[in-house]
């Protein structure tokens, strides 16, 4: 029953999205994002989801919930195998920067990516930037994983700029 920050921030105007991981709650509707103040969402609730099949406990859990108290007949199961979590995330969330009415009120994204949680998982072309070092497979993956995550937190970074938001954004990193 306690009031979250997207449901406080709806009084006061803001676009409130949610993109990415979910934690906070998935055993019944009123625990999911869009039941939580958020306007949609896009990505995944349970724990250990695979970074490519996006499977976790054998089912796969990818969603798009496209408006508010989204459940039963609206939340859709979308298929993104192959594709890894980062780069989904990160063009979900630029094309919600990229979609926001400037004149219609502030914006309240919140992002949360998968990396660098369990599985170690990365496309190739990352891990192999650190193959030169004296590294463990095991660091050589987080590294690559890291390393992707910057990758599209600096390219939500330049569509904030490029739409002329960053100057009023604020950035909070867990």
């Amino acid at each position: 029953d306690e009031e979250t920050l997207p449901q406080i921030l709806a009084r006061g105007g803001y676009k409130r999205h949610m993109v990415g991981k979910w934690h906070m709650g998935s055993a019944r509707w009123e625990q999911m994002p869009t039941f939580r103040g958020f306007e949609s969402f896009y990505g995944f609730v349970n724990g250990m989801e695979d970074f490519f099949s996006h499977a976790a406990g054998g089912a796969h859990d990818f969603r798009y919930d496209d408006r508010e108290k989204c459940g039963p007949g609206c939340s859709k199961v979308v298929d993104e195998r192959g594709k890894y979590s980062s780069h989904l995330y990160a063009d979900a969330a630029i094309d919600i920067i990229d979609q926001h009415d400037l004149e219609g009120g502030p914006l309240f994204l919140y992002l949360s990516f998968q990396a660098v949680h369990a599985p170690e998982q990365v496309p190739e072309e990352y891990e192999r930037r650190y193959n030169g070092k004296d590294w463990s497979k095991f660091r050589k993956t987080y590294a690559g994983m890291l390393t992707c995550a910057d990758e599209a937190i600096g390219n939500v970074t330049a569509a904030l700029k490029a739409r002329g938001m960053w100057e009023d954004t604020l950035v909070i990193g867990t």
